[in-house]
């Protein structure tokens, strides 16, 4: 449920194509991905793990748990392979997480977010950058519960990102956990924050101002670099944020609708199923907007994806 929802909020915030790199996951996420790729939405790709490494299903979970270090490794494969496919298709190419989404605050999209950016990174520099990276803010699950209670009653219960409205007051440090919008005329070669290689040697990265866009973050808690700190500097101190209100009744809509013609959900409608946590969804997306626009979707960290059916 949490990835349909997901697919349609990058659809309606201006996604031309989200491509996925399939390497192993549970059968309802196949009928997701099955779905939207005959509705011209996504487009997967097989994966496996190249050379000596196991590709039995799980044996290969356990390895890249314990594998850190060559998990990381792989990654780069997916994300410079749909950089490479696309990089004369689209204006920009974005990796993002299933748990995460570049949020315009004062644009409906992000064709005309990307307008003003490039605008305001022209009066710092007369020059196009390699990347624009967007400042990561936590909207964590408990958040919600300490503020509301319970959940807001015309949203239904089951869209996560609609539902956790509440964020931290306090964004991760600039550069920490960013995310960009990559411009294939000068990055050569991605990771997952930042390029690794550019054209003329050096990788410029614009650091977009929050009071245009952020990284809007969905997770149960920080990643594990910052678990010391983060009961204080991210959950101590949270605020109401429903700029995604803004898309509101049409995600409802395509959702909802959507689950019900994959058959998620019963006669009545009113509720999904939910399934025991799957395998997680080692995938990379790529999004394209009418700025032509492409973004990668990567896994999440540690267990952000294990809900997902």
């Amino acid at each position: 449920v949490r990835l349909v929802e997901w697919l349609e909020v990058l659809n309606v915030l201006g996604a031309h194509k989200i491509f996925l790199y399939n390497l192993e996951v549970h059968p309802n996420v196949t009928k997701v991905l099955d779905y939207y790729t005959k509705q011209g939405v996504v487009d997967v790709t097989p994966l496996s793990l190249p050379g000596y490494q196991p590709n039995l299903p799980g044996l290969q979970h356990m390895y890249l748990k314990s594998k850190v270090n060559n998990k990381r490794q792989n990654e780069l494969i997916p994300y410079n392979d749909c950089l490479y496919r696309n990089m004369y298709r689209y204006e920009y190419i974005a990796l993002l997480d299933i748990d995460e989404v570049i949020m315009p605050l004062n644009h409906n999209n992000w064709s005309s977010l990307m307008d003003a950016v490039i605008k305001e990174s022209l009066k710092v520099k007369n020059e196009s950058r390699a990347s624009y990276n967007f400042r990561n803010v936590y909207f964590m699950d408990e958040m919600l519960e300490s503020h509301e209670h319970g959940h807001f009653k015309d949203i239904p219960p089951y869209l996560h990102m609609l539902q956790h409205v509440y964020r931290s007051a306090n964004y991760t440090k600039p550069g920490q956990y960013v995310k960009c919008f990559h411009n294939p005329e000068k990055a050569l070669i991605l990771h997952n924050h930042f390029p690794l290689g550019c054209l003329g040697g050096v990788c410029t990265s614009y650091p977009v101002d929050t009071e245009l866009a952020h990284l809007q973050h969905y997770r149960n808690d920080c990643v594990s670099t910052l678990k010391k700190s983060c009961a204080e500097s991210f959950k101590k101190n949270s605020v109401k944020d429903t700029t995604i209100w803004r898309y509101k009744d049409e995600l409802i809509s395509r959702t909802t609708t959507s689950l019900m013609r994959m058959g998620f959900f019963g006669g009545s409608g009113q509720s999904a199923p939910v399934t025991q946590s799957t395998p997680p969804l080692n995938a990379q997306s790529s999004a394209n907007g009418d700025v032509r626009l492409a973004v990668n979707g990567e896994n999440a960290d540690n267990n952000d994806t294990k809900n997902v059916p």
